[in-house]
């Protein structure tokens, strides 16, 4: 649709079901009919640097934490890059691309993934998992829940395009899991503790380890034992 520009600013294409659904760093993501929101949005704001390209990711971050935060009545959290949790379990993910044209975007792919109605997944996950079944005890219709989900992702999309980057940075800290707190963290297989202090707007990520400050950059860095006991 972006190679023939038929797709308008704001457009939502949501789908029933993925066979071969993209995750980060080429992961596959496989989803069953129906049991789970998987949408894109497209949006080509106007004359937006490159620079700006992670902000954005902080503004749909609190759109999705916001979302569903409302409609589980839970507290939600942000985990650093891309994922969403429920007390510590993965509900939701994220995949952010971008279109450019020089130093500039032309326009963004807003990829969103949300467990709307599995009773079980695999073992297989590094972050234990759930959905809005199994936090609720209640179903959910896939093309009710994207337009729930549209108005709070375009909010904070309006907020963006305002130039509103301290609301929108306080609020992705609110949501963010592990702020200020110790937490493990693991690079090239050793693990070590440590305390997260913001997330910047490059997509860096700031630590205090040993009493020093330390830029982080994912997936190099990234959180360890996450949803798991111990």
């Amino acid at each position: 649709m972006l190679a023939n520009d038929s797709a308008p600013d704001s457009t939502v294409i949501l789908a029933l079901e993925q066979t071969a659904g993209k995750g980060q760093r080429g992961n596959v993501w496989e989803s069953r009919t129906n049991q789970g929101l998987y949408c894109s949005i497209i949006f080509k704001p106007s004359d937006l640097p490159a620079s700006s390209q992670f902000l954005f990711n902080k503004a749909v971050a609190v759109a999705v934490a916001s979302f569903l935060e409302d409609r589980l009545g839970k507290e939600v959290r942000i985990k650093w890059p891309n994922d969403i949790l429920v007390d510590g379990k993965k509900i939701a993910g994220l995949l952010i691309e971008n279109t450019l044209r020089g130093d500039r975007i032309s326009a963004i792919i807003s990829g969103i993934g949300i467990n709307l109605n599995q009773n079980s997944f695999p073992e297989s996950f590094d972050t234990q998992p759930t959905s809005m079944k199994m936090e609720s005890g209640s179903d959910f219709d896939p093309a009710t829940e994207v337009r729930e989900l549209y108005r709070y992702v375009f909010n904070e999309y309006q907020q963006f395009l305002m130039k509103e980057e301290e609301r929108i940075n306080a609020s992705y800290h609110h949501f963010l899991y592990g702020l200020n707190s110790p937490h493990s963290f693991i690079r090239e297989g050793a693990v070590f503790t440590a305390e997260l202090l913001e997330v910047r707007n490059d997509g860096s990520a700031v630590l205090l380890y040993n009493g020093m400050p330390m830029i982080i950059h994912h997936p190099l860095v990234r959180f360890f034992g996450v949803g798991k006991s111990g």
